[in-house]
């Protein structure tokens, strides 16, 4: 029988809410990560868990760096929402402690996370794109196709082309230097 678990919300989850979660049945807590519902999804990330999970067998190269899945459900039947439950890594996001390192230790911990990104881009799959599909036969097709996609979920959030020019040639936006790129095809 299961009792009451300790949970705590993690800050980490910039799609998921992620907790972790302390069972008295375990030795080590788990983390549950629960997608948003479905009608709160953007176009651009829909079933962006699941794909994930498809493309977990991708990524062994690095899969010792990585939490292991303990479960998935895509039911919906118990809280309407995609859910996993994955093992807890030990240690302490980057952007938590790293600032308390002294600077002449980064260049090796980058180093270190630039042979993790080559690792996983080694990696080569049947097609580009999202692992679950839908597969491109170029990059300049799957990038258009995602790019089609934010389209899409600016103009249904109501965003205009003069509003997102806006925040991009804003000192802070992603422009960062007054350019306004042209959203014209």
């Amino acid at each position: 029988m299961l009792h009451a678990p300790d949970c705590v919300e993690l800050g980490t989850g910039v799609y998921d809410n992620v907790h972790r979660v302390a069972l008295a049945e375990r030795d080590r807590p788990v983390v549950l990560r629960v997608a948003p519902a479905r009608e709160r999804q953007f176009r651009s990330e829909r079933r962006l868990m699941r794909n994930e999970h498809a493309g977990l067998p991708w990524l062994a190269p690095v899969a010792h760096l990585m939490p292991q899945v303990i479960a998935a459900d895509w039911t919906g039947q118990m809280i309407g929402r995609d859910r996993m439950i994955q093992t807890c890594l030990d240690g302490v996001p980057a952007p938590e402690r790293l600032g308390s390192y002294p600077r002449s230790t980064w260049p090796s911990f980058f180093r270190r996370m630039g042979v993790i990104a080559r690792a996983v881009h080694d990696v080569r799959g049947p097609w580009l794109g999202a692992v679950a599909g839908p597969g491109y036969a170029t990059w300049s097709e799957a990038v258009i196709a995602s790019l089609e996609d934010i389209a899409a979920d600016l103009d249904g959030g109501g965003w205009t082309r003069r509003m997102c020019a806006s925040w991009l040639a804003w000192p802070g936006g992603a422009g960062r230097g007054g350019r306004t790129p042209s959203f014209d095809r």
